[in-house]
């Protein structure tokens, strides 16, 4: 099948009939995500993942992120090749997939994703030294956006010392500070308390503003509401089911 292209100027990611294989015990077993639709993602689009537990919702994110590639189907992503944007199959070659995250992806995960070696202040740099900022530029970025989550005079403690509201608080001011195109964010509320889960919104929405394109995989209420989000994926038996509006059986 040849490569689909996007139809408008503001997409940033499409994909169609995306298939995840995996096997167990010999057999073969897969996780779907087929559709013979095109669905496109924009800028400043907010797009939530709903389903049980175990339905695929990480395993979309981790194709949506670079990280793991799908057995089939078709996932394309803007990219600016020389002066001329351009559509382009997402890679899939770990050094293709690397590339991939470290110019386009920004991700929030469960428990922070911090390295316990590094300070606060080297945890939220270190994905904008992956992306080649520019060092004084990156600081500033960093050091503004801990002030942004309350942690301004936390920059130099060790995160082993941190509790698991400031843990994310880390990866929040991380996901500020690189203003990446595309932002995977896999239970971001989960075991927090109603200020941080609500810090949490509040971030993504802004993020949003700035342009991003957000992707949520959530059990929470609080983001699963159509005056946060822009559009929802129900992943239900093994198909990602792409509303504009909630669906009333959930």
């Amino acid at each position: 099948m040849a490569d689909a292209v996007a139809n408008t100027p503001d997409c940033v990611l499409f994909f169609e009939s995306l298939q995840h294989r995996y096997s167990e015990q010999n057999r073969d077993y897969s996780v779907c995500f087929a559709s013979e639709a095109r669905h496109e993602f924009h800028a400043h689009d907010i797009i939530v993942l709903y389903g049980h537990s175990g339905s695929g919702k990480s395993t979309l994110l981790n194709l949506l992120g670079g990280l793991d590639c799908p057995a089939a189907g078709n996932l394309q992503v803007w990219w600016d090749v020389g002066s001329r944007p351009q559509n382009m199959s997402v890679p899939r070659d770990n050094r293709g997939l690397a590339h991939y995250r470290r110019r386009k992806i920004s991700f929030l995960f469960q428990d922070g994703g911090l390295i316990e070696e590094l300070d606060v202040l080297q945890n939220v740099m270190l994905p904008l030294r992956y992306a080649s900022i520019p060092r004084n530029e990156r600081r500033a970025r960093c050091e503004q956006a801990l002030e942004r989550v309350g942690l301004k005079d936390m920059t130099n403690k060790s995160v082993s010392q941190l509790s698991g509201g400031e843990r994310h608080r880390v990866g929040l001011a991380r996901v500020i500070a690189r203003q990446a195109e595309i932002v995977i964010c896999d239970e971001p509320t989960a075991a927090l308390d109603q200020a941080t889960s609500e810090l949490v919104r509040d971030i993504l929405m802004g993020e949003s503003r700035r342009g991003a394109c957000i992707f949520i995989a959530t059990h929470d209420p609080v983001l699963i509401d159509d005056d946060f989000a822009d559009r929802f994926i129900h992943i239900k038996n093994g198909e990602a089911i792409v509303q504009h509006r909630l669906s009333t059986e959930r």
